[in-house]
């Protein structure tokens, strides 16, 4: 897709590995499947587009594994974790919360005091307690099991962290300043970054190519000015300042001579889930290269096939076409195709009144997507029949419940046709993102430069109307989220 082909910004892997299940029972049995959250890794490479954060304070370029579960633990349980950020160590680091409390068990003050820092033991129990079980959702947001029950993130029954996005600021202007004005934010430059004017958005030309710094091969790590005429086998860069805020003391640094700027031209950009393989351009600071071009995956998830022969016969599908598989049939299971994912731009929620839901993905095994037995269970069949010219043979294939896998291996299996009075409508199916090459694939949220870091809520369960959340799902997930951004003024 053209579009996340244009990348200017810093590529974002989010690896979510080995999610485990650990039983095998299908979707809506009452045991349940189980998932042990092994761990998981964030990391942003490159850093000239964006930062990332996990309490909104300590932005950096990258987020290691053990802050990605810090942050997982923080929601699963918010009332003993918390961070805190040690100015020394320029860090944010996880530590237990102690209640305050009277003689009588009520709370006093804020609630909480800062206790140990959690050690590396002491996340690995925690995290074992997160067991994934089969749920559904048609927002992203509310979590429910088969009987409409809530379930709520301190259960551990899904996965639920949030991570801070915002930019790095430059990508804008920074102009000198002679006056100091009240609620204005002021910086002075403690470096410069030279930055491809491809990945700004600037068209270079015979009329502006004097402007800018250029070097005559990708392999020159000389940066030369003062070109009048444009070149188009040249690299063309931008020198913008590494600023630091110092608008507390903005006017004793202007009275000392210290050169104070001021952000005067803001940009903004889209932010979606890459679904192409992206290449990261090597990245130079004062003409020495500090990073090695590197090319980054597109978010896929993948799993183990997972053998496993049919206790009862089961229908479904294949490219529209009804299926029957008997009693005894073997087949394999990929378990990632049972994940859904879903993200929300807490800002925009908020905004909405809390009235709009996530994007939600359904992002099938990346080598396996062809092995999947469905999506969605629903009573869509019952809508119509088929002397109605309204009827679809393809979507009562694809979601009916008399040819749903799920719906009819349950039947089958237990005898029992209870569950049919709790499948989703087909008008009460979410909208669900399943391909990220496509003009489909929607934007995450929109970064400003010079705002306040967004708040970005990714969220992982198990789809229980999913005919992949099968008995014998085993194995592991592989997880990786990539993402890419486009620059729109």
């Amino acid at each position: 897709m053209k579009l996340l082909r244009k990348t200017i910004l810093s590529v974002a892997a989010l690896t979510v590995t080995a999610v485990t299940f650990a039983s095998v029972t299908y979707a809506w049995f009452p045991g349940y499947s189980e998932a042990k959250v092994k761990g998981f890794n964030l990391t942003v490479n490159g850093g000239l587009g964006f930062l990332v954060s996990v309490d909104g304070i300590n932005y950096k370029s990258d987020l290691t594994k053990d802050e990605i579960q810090g942050a997982m633990l923080v929601k699963y349980a918010p009332t003993q974790y918390g961070w805190k950020y040690n100015e020394t160590l320029a860090k944010s680091e996880l530590y237990h919360l102690i209640p305050n409390i009277d003689d009588d068990g009520n709370p006093i003050g804020d609630g909480y005091t800062y206790g140990s820092i959690v050690t590396e033991q002491d996340k690995t129990i925690a995290l074992n307690e997160i067991q994934l079980m089969p749920l559904t959702s048609q927002n992203g947001v509310k979590m429910t099991d088969l009987f409409n029950s809530e379930a709520s993130v301190e259960s551990g029954r899904f996965i639920e962290f949030q991570v801070y996005f915002r930019t790095t600021n430059l990508r804008g202007e920074y102009s000198k300043v002679t006056t100091i004005e009240p609620d204005t934010r002021y910086y002075i430059a403690v470096d410069h970054q030279y930055v491809e004017t491809s990945k700004l958005g600037i068209e270079v030309n015979n009329t502006n190519v004097n402007q800018f710094y250029y070097k005559t091969s990708a392999t020159d790590e000389t940066y030369q000015t003062g070109l009048a005429t444009y070149n188009e086998d040249y690299i063309y860069y931008q020198k913008l300042p590494i600023v630091k805020d110092i608008t507390e003391k903005a006017q004793d640094l202007l009275d000392g001579g210290e050169e104070v700027l001021e952000f005067t031209n803001g940009t903004r950009y889209e932010v979606y889930l890459n679904g192409e393989e992206e290449t990261v351009d090597a990245q130079y600071l004062n003409g020495v290269k500090i990073n090695d071009a590197i090319t980054i995956s597109p978010t896929r998830f993948t799993s183990a096939a997972t053998p496993v022969q049919l206790g009862a016969p089961m229908t479904t599908a294949v490219s529209g076409t009804p299926k029957t598989l008997n009693t005894y049939t073997d087949i394999d299971v990929y378990g990632a195709n049972a994940i859904r994912l879903s993200i929300t731009d807490e800002n925009a929620f908020e905004a909405s009144g809390r009235t709009t839901g996530s994007l939600i993905y359904e992002l099938n095994d990346s080598e396996h997507g062809d092995s999947n037995y469905g999506s969605y269970a629903t009573n869509y069949s019952d809508l119509y029949d088929v002397t109605n010219p309204n009827y679809s043979s393809e979507l009562d294939y694809e979601y009916g419940y008399k040819n749903s896998a799920s719906y009819t291996y349950y039947t089958n299996l237990k005898q029992n046709d209870y569950l049919h009075t709790r499948l989703m409508a087909y008008d009460e199916i979410p909208t669900t993102i399943k391909d990220l090459t496509g003009s489909d694939n929607k934007k995450i949220t929109t970064l400003s430069s010079g705002e306040d870091g967004k708040l970005i809520t990714f969220r992982i369960w198990l789809e229980g109307w999913d005919a992949d959340c099968f008995d014998g799902i085993g194995g592991s997930i592989q997880s990786q989220l990539s993402f890419s951004s486009k620059r729109i003024n």
